[in-house]
């Protein structure tokens, strides 16, 4: 199954009622039944249903369900979308619902799978970057359940319009015979045996970590033996089996960082998650208020002023927002911003010279991959969790700028995180042989709500694409107690990737009240340890949790507050620059505040 990392709304399904299977909501089982559904009908036909995420885990039926999936791009209705446009998306519907016909016709999953075609509303199929997906799916308005007429014409007005063969779904199933096909000769031998790798990808999804150390880091400096495996099925293969998937769970569960929510963190966690939401929520509000505002009086375009809007919470005073955030490579950076860079250079330039990619290598088959910056002509900030535990000698560093591979030294490094909550000081300040004309960040102050601000880093779902970072990989697997052999001149480094949008919010969290930045940015694995800057080219935070339930793929995009680095590095008398004070470095503020409108419409479920 595929990740379903892209967030696409959240629904109210009070005063619904839900399809059930086995006496349970049908959106219950979409664990159990996704990865059967998806390899009898293809990925594109299982990808139709969105991932439910239900508070608890769905051990109630919760009123608000949060759904996500496997495509990024905009989300609207697909009723809502122009003739020319809906064309291609409701030809991939209709397709793929074709597809799920040997899905519906197994007699494990069938009848399970059809309740899934129960939609609530028409409103309910989605586009999300031109890809179809239903939300509320295994839900059908109040009193259509027991009437045959009123489900018949439901369903002529939901999906039955894009796959007339399809026959009317049931409202009930039997739990499914099958939740997933019997396991060949193949992945047995898989699951006692796995593949040797040069270091193991990070858990998946579910996982409740709070790391973002990259998956899959790094080669070992020396690679792991590889053991055949042996023997025939018999009578004892169902057991070894079990006890081989007892014992790997077992071993991942004592690995130092794994349980990193304990129960008496778990409310904390969530708490956050919620706050985190809320205030992405009331955010986006307030900024679609500003948009629509200005677009009643003329057209958006790039580089037009700031604008004032109201207060993201109560008693909030109001803030400057551009209308429209400017990319990083067309943010110049203010006059001697950086002596070491042109005065043609932008905030891409500064983040590519500074930023840089971050390896620890923890046993002979472990390690991590994060993401560091400069703050002087040495010395590089990261995340405590992407070097922790490195062993002697095994943490390296690399980027364009540097021109290769350079071995790192640990000289100082945060506290191990507490038992009592889930947020943590997490930092660590590595060192390099100096260099007079290295670009670094200086620290600047908390950025203020609704602010466009900037991060770079080294996310593995992108690297480990990369044909580049795949040549570096191998020069440096080549070269294992000699890091600077592979030099630019044998491999070509990958630049960071780079994004930019707003903050949400800025709390305080956890029992030492640290403030946290909440913003609009996807955070991978692989971004740990990296900046976040302002439109000045100051530091503002040092992205730092991803944070994950265990119920689903929710993912906070947090990033420590600078002012945390400061006392960090000043304890430890560890040289850095601050530039206090706003940024003005950006449009001038609208004359004429935006005038009251109406309440915008409600957005597509």
């Amino acid at each position: 199954m595929r990740e379903n990392r892209h967030f696409v709304c959240s629904t109210d399904i009070s005063g619904r009622e839900p399809a059930r299977i086995g006496g349970a909501p049908a959106v219950n089982h979409y664990r159990a039944l996704i990865d059967r559904v998806e390899a009898l009908a293809g990925r594109e036909a299982a990808s139709l249903f969105a991932e439910p995420v239900l508070p608890g885990g769905g051990a109630r039926i919760a009123t608000t369900i949060s759904w996500y999936c496997a495509f990024e791009g905009a989300v609207i209705a697909l009723d809502s979308i122009d003739e020319i446009a809906h064309r291609p998306v409701a030809e991939k519907l209709a397709a793929r619902l074709q597809a799920l016909s040997p899905a519906l016709r197994d007699r494990g999953i069938g009848a399970a799978l059809g309740t899934w075609l129960n939609i609530a509303a028409p409103s309910d199929i989605i586009s999300v970057g031109g890809e179809p997906i239903f939300v509320d799916w295994g839900f059908l308005p109040a009193g259509v359940a027991d009437e045959p007429l009123a489900r018949n014409d439901h369903f002529a007005r939901t999906l039955g319009r894009f796959a007339p063969s399809l026959s009317l779904p049931p409202v009930e199933a039997s739990t499914p015979v099958e939740a997933q096909a019997p396991p060949d000769r193949d992945e047995i031998t898989k699951v006692l045996q796995p593949p040797p790798s040069p270091i193991p990808e990070k858990p998946a999804v579910t996982d409740p970590a709070p790391h973002m150390g990259a998956s899959p880091p790094p080669p070992p400096l020396v690679p792991p033996p590889v053991q055949a495996a042996s023997g025939g099925p018999g009578p004892w293969l169902a057991p070894l089996i079990a006890c081989g998937i007892a014992v790997i769970g077992l071993i991942i569960l004592l690995l130092p960082g794994v349980l990193k929510f304990p129960a008496k963190g778990a409310a904390d966690h969530e708490a956050l998650e919620f706050e985190r939401l809320h205030a992405s929520n009331e955010s986006l509000e307030v900024q679609l208020k500003a948009l629509q505002t200005v677009a009643h009086e003329r057209v958006c375009r790039a580089g037009d002023p700031l604008v004032q809007v109201p207060g993201v919470g109560p008693g909030d005073s109001p803030s400057k927002m551009e209308l429209l955030p400017r990319p990083p490579d067309q943010v110049p950076l203010p006059g001697q911003a950086n002596k070491n860079l042109p005065d043609s250079a932008t905030i891409a330039s500064l983040l590519d010279a500074a930023t840089v990619l971050v390896f620890a290598a923890k046993t002979e088959d472990s390690g991590t991959q994060g993401t560091g910056f400069f703050i002087n002509d040495r010395n590089i900030v990261t995340n405590r969790h992407v070097v922790e535990n490195s062993k002697d000698g095994a943490i390296v560093v690399a980027s364009r700028s540097l021109g290769g591979v350079k071995r790192a030294r640990l000289v100082a490094i945060s506290a191990p995180k507490k038992e009592d909550n889930s947020i943590n000081v997490d930092l660590a300040v590595l060192e390099i042989e100096p260099a007079a004309n290295r670009t670094s960040l200086a620290l600047g102050s908390t950025p203020a709500k609704l602010s466009t601000v900037y991060i770079a880093g080294f996310p593995g779902f992108i690297t480990e694409k990369d044909v580049a970072f795949d040549n570096f990989v191998r020069k440096l697997s080549e070269n294992p107690n000699e890091p600077n052999a592979a030099k630019s001149s044998d491999v070509t480094m990958p630049s960071p990737d780079m994004r930019y949008g707003r903050v949400n919010n800025i709390i305080k969290s956890g029992s030492d009240a640290l403030p946290i930045i909440l913003h609009d940015m996807q955070l991978a694995p692989g971004h740990s340890g990296g900046p976040l800057v302002d439109a000045c080219g100051r530091l503002d935070g040092i992205n730092s949790w991803d944070i994950r339930p265990e119920d689903g793929p929710q993912q906070a995009n947090v990033a420590q507050d600078a002012s945390i680095l400061s006392s960090f590095l000043k304890d430890r008398n560890i040289s850095f620059k601050s530039e206090d004070g706003p940024c003005a470095n950006g449009p001038t503020v609208a004359q004429t505040p935006p005038s009251p409108i109406a309440p915008p419409p409600q957005a597509p479920k």
